[in-house]
């Protein structure tokens, strides 16, 4: 145990520079996000949300009330658990397929036609619970 923790010690103290990632020495534009830095798959659907708004307290306040919604519409399908009707159903169904679309269009390239099809995408998914 004392031979780990003297080879641990001598990694990190003398050969701390070995540690790095060889990307950390690269020189970057702050203003700019690297390429190799995306969201993960789970989180693709809100990030196309964020991206499709110009403004970003608008961009942030439409993300905030899309995870309450979709907290609301789990709490609502876990209490209503038998009740299955054609317009539940139908509404589920249709909030998938824009969720899945989403996350799709969050793994695009932030240009012209994804963008715009985000934005609609998430104006489907706010209004498709006043058309069911």
């Amino acid at each position: 145990m004392l031979v780990g923790w003297f080879v641990g010690g001598v990694l990190v103290l003398v050969y701390s520079q070995s540690l790095h990632h060889a990307d950390n020495y690269i020189q970057v534009d702050r203003y700019v996000t690297p390429r190799h830095i995306v969201p993960e798959w789970y989180f693709l659907l809100w990030y196309s949300m964020l991206r499709a708004c110009t403004s970003k307290v608008l961009g942030v306040c439409l993300l905030l009330c899309g995870v309450v919604q979709f907290l609301l519409n789990a709490g609502v399908a876990c209490y209503h658990r038998y009740a299955y009707s054609p317009g539940d159903m139908s509404e589920t169904s249709c909030c998938m397929v824009v969720l899945v679309c989403l996350g799709l269009l969050g793994g695009c390239m932030p240009v012209y036609p994804y963008v715009e099809l985000s934005g609609m995408c998430t104006v489907w998914l706010f209004g498709l619970h006043f058309f069911f």
